[in-house]
């Protein structure tokens, strides 16, 4: 990915433009609109961005533009890109930082030799052993007085450390500890300081803003951020930037390029490859990669096509991949091609 030079940027609000002027056959869009109407999950938003400009952008059923919407685990990808400027500011050494060098007090106990050598790396990549989200939960029981961080440490994990991929959230979680451990505020605050800010991303409770937190204060970091579409679509476009916003580096070049290739063949939930809590995908001869959340929540990128396009779906357990497949390969990229 190379960074491009760029007419504006959107930090106080997105232009928007016709699909022809920005390379886009119109017909397609116009069918993408039907598709949405009458395939479910049927999408709260679609919203596309195509060179810097929205070139598609619905709301369905009570949604509209001002709407706050829950990510689910598209989270996890704010938290790495909030990692990568935690390196870059210093509040971090190394992704090769160990949780017991970082979380030290939950290892005076005997801890397992394979915890002690859990990594930050592990961690984004979810190889890190920790069990997947189906037999590690906390939050799913319903125990509120749960230390997230000492089950995390102390529930006996099956695997080693790099040797499968396993999607946890509680490791997503784990980084959002240890962003408020290095940085001394919490992983809200230090977003709003260094990424949401800078991009103009709004994050008023007063109009919708939330980010839940565990019974210890700290911030979810596998899920539970509601953001507008809009400004969902800025923090694509962050990546579709190498990072890049206006003229601050706010996340380092090779950290986002190393984010966004596959680091390991992925598995479940999504099926394709991952990075740093990025699915990695190529789709039509394309790069692409993605921020994904239960229910049909997603917000994909394809840095050579300069597109990004943010779809949100209700919350509920419905099979929202298919949308995440069809819309780029059947709609998006043909009516780039075709204009």
């Amino acid at each position: 990915m190379k960074h491009r030079q760029r007419e504006y940027w959107p930090t106080k609000g997105w232009r928007e433009s016709s699909p022809q002027d920005q390379g886009m056959n119109p017909i397609r869009l116009s069918e993408l609109d039907s598709y949405i109407k009458t395939t479910r999950p049927y999408l709260n938003t679609l919203l596309i961005v195509r060179n810097g400009h929205i070139v598609f952008e619905r709301y369905y059923k009570d949604y509209k533009q001002s709407s706050y919407q829950l990510l689910n685990s598209e989270t996890k990808s704010v938290i790495s890109a909030l990692v990568g400027i935690a390196l870059q500011k210093g509040y971090l050494k190394s992704l090769d930082q160990t949780l017991e060098e970082l979380l030290s007090e939950y290892f005076l106990s005997e801890a397992s030799l394979q915890k002690k050598q859990i990594t930050i790396r592990h961690l984004l990549k979810m190889t890190s052993g920790l069990n997947p989200d189906f037999l590690a939960s906390p939050w799913r029981f319903g125990d509120t007085s749960e230390d997230w961080v000492r089950y995390a440490i102390e529930r006996p994990i099956l695997a080693h450390p790099e040797q499968l991929f396993m999607y946890s959230s509680l490791g997503s979680h784990l980084l959002s500890v240890i962003l408020t451990r290095v940085t001394g505020m919490s992983t809200l605050d230090f977003a709003r300081q260094y990424l949401f800010t800078p991009l103009g991303i709004d994050s008023d409770e007063q109009a919708g803003f939330s980010w839940e937190a565990d019974p210890q204060g700290y911030m979810f970091g596998g899920s539970s951020l509601h953001l507008k579409a809009r400004d969902t679509a800025k923090f694509g476009y962050l990546y579709a930037n190498n990072g890049k916003w206006e003229d601050l580096q706010i996340i380092p070049t090779e950290y986002v390029q190393e984010s966004t290739q596959e680091q390991t063949r992925g598995g479940h939930p999504e099926g394709t490859g991952y990075g740093y809590q990025w699915w990695v995908e190529k789709v039509a001869g394309h790069h692409s990669f993605y921020a994904a959340g239960y229910g049909g929540q997603y917000t994909h990128i394809f840095p050579d096509l300069d597109t990004v396009i943010v779809m949100f779906a209700p919350d509920e357990p419905a099979v929202g991949v298919y949308h995440r497949q069809f819309i780029p390969t059947l709609f998006v990229i043909p009516a780039i091609k075709e204009a």
